[in-house]
Formats: structure tokens, sequence, C-alpha cells
């Protein structure tokens, strides 16, 4: 998947393993970037699932991360998790 979609990395689009994540500055923008996107998909005969694209979102979770405008930022239900375990009180704890 890297190699098919080296050309529009560092562009528009973040891959990671069978993931796509396509970015943008403004929604007409996007509309272009996905078109280029889905275009670049249809000419190397990838099929995308219909069922798993979500579309115009602002904030996305994703591999135990929150990606949005504002950076990325670790999910705060898995760092909730982590702050929530009990500190080892002693080395054979550790």
């Amino acid at each position: 998947m890297n190699e098919i979609s080296r050309p529009l990395m560092d562009k528009c689009v973040i891959v990671y393993l069978d993931n796509i994540l396509v970015y943008s500055n403004t929604r007409g923008q996007h509309s272009k970037d996905l078109e280029v996107v889905f275009s670049h998909l249809q000419q190397n005969r990838l099929i995308n699932k219909g069922s798993k694209c979500e579309f115009l979102k602002h904030e996305q979770e994703l591999w135990g991360h929150v990606i949005s405008i504002g950076g990325v930022k670790i999910d705060p239900q898995k760092n909730a998790t982590i702050q929530d375990s009990k500190l080892p009180a002693n080395l054979r704890k550790l």
C-alpha cells in the first residue's frame, strides 16, 4: 500500500498498513483530494469498502491516537488506563 500511495504521501495522504487517512486544509480541497485518491486507488485496482469509510471529520481516533488539526494526541481512554493503574510498591511488583 505504501508503494502504491507514494505519489500522494506528504501531499494529502497518510498510509498505515491498509488504512488510508486523507487530510486537507479546506472542505473544497478535501473533495478534490478525495477524487484524486479514489482515482489513484481505481487505477491500481484497489477497492475500498464503503462501510469502513468516514468522511469530513475534524477529528479521527486512529491507532490509539486522536488525530486533528491541533495535532496528534494519545487517545484519552488509553491514557486514562495508564494513569489509573497503580504504581508498583516495591521492586518485586515492578
